[in-house]
């Protein structure tokens, strides 16, 4: 079991700097669907690669194809729209916490639409992780920075992972994650290579620099392909419910890389919020029973 939670929290350590690393090559002239091309260009490449080197088959049963293609379509395709369009109006941390939001919608969606059990653990620890997040958020003033279009966008994010969630649930039960994690990637650089081609001359005057090439790197090799890899071996393990609340920490992540980066001050809240949001998913993962009296 503790392979498992190593696996989550280095898949939240990735996620939670790809915020700012995106922020960055965004600012320096990369428009979403570029960077969102790039990076499941490059993603997909290094997963067939590790297919290839695995000798694992990538043949998908024909019944699974739509089910698949609207894996894609949610995420990576419509979910990364929303949040790295959500990037030009506001800060990465602001983005991380809508984003953390979403393990308390993928549990309401996944009890209605795939019958899972609605444990009052589970939406105790996600709410006390959300005021820890807000507390962090509040601290430093990110709250001013919300606008009407951000708000939307991260509104498209955070209902596109939930119903991703609900396809990687019943996919993951057949499939080998990397095979998966490789073909959404696929499929979703195949969704935003139209909008490449008729608007992609930012990728021919950026100027590219070893920073902004690693970064890419990151979220390329490591943010879209490993972490994902990792994140569908968990779900896998102990369910969608459990696995999704760990996005809690992403917003603490995405806080200390830009304290570390310094675009962020730190103060005593935030670490009061560290300790709140870690409690949170304490409780989240914990099993409370409740005996009935005789």
């Amino acid at each position: 079991m503790l392979r498992v939670y190593v696996a989550i929290i280095i898949t939240m350590l990735i996620w939670g700097s790809t915020f700012v690393f995106s922020k960055i090559l965004l600012t320096a002239g990369l428009m979403p669907h570029q960077l969102i091309f790039l990076r499941t260009l490059l993603g997909g490449i290094a997963l067939l690669l590790a297919i290839k080197i695995k000798k694992l088959s990538i043949k998908i049963n024909k019944e699974d194809y739509k089910k698949l293609l609207l894996l894609a379509l949610f995420e990576p395709f419509l979910y990364f729209i929303g949040e790295n369009g959500a990037l030009l109006y506001t800060s990465p941390t602001l983005v991380s916490l809508f984003i953390a939001m979403i393990p308390l919608f993928i549990q309401i969606t996944m009890f209605f639409l795939a019958k899972e059990p609605l444990k009052l653990n589970q939406i105790i620890g996600t709410l006390i992780t959300i005021f820890g997040i807000i507390l962090a958020i509040g601290g430093s003033g990110k709250l001013s920075e919300i606008s009407i279009e951000g708000v939307l966008l991260l509104l498209l994010a955070i209902f596109s992972a939930v119903f991703y969630n609900y396809y990687l649930s019943s996919l993951i039960k057949k499939y080998n994650s990397l095979l998966i994690v490789m073909w959404q990637t696929v499929i979703g650089a195949i969704y935003f290579l139209p909008f490449v081609l008729f608007s992609g001359k930012e990728l021919l005057t950026m100027q590219w620099n070893a920073r902004y090439i690693t970064y890419l790197l990151i979220l390329s090799i490591l943010a879209t392909g490993l972490a994902y890899i990792l994140y569908a071996y968990v779900v896998k393990k102990i369910g969608v419910n459990k696995t999704s609340i760990f996005a809690n920490l992403i917003p603490i992540i995405t806080l200390t890389i830009s304290i570390i980066m310094g675009t962020e001050k730190f103060h005593y809240t935030k670490l009061i919020s560290v300790i709140i949001v870690i409690m949170g998913i304490y409780i989240s993962q914990t099993k409370i029973e409740f005996k009935h009296k005789s």
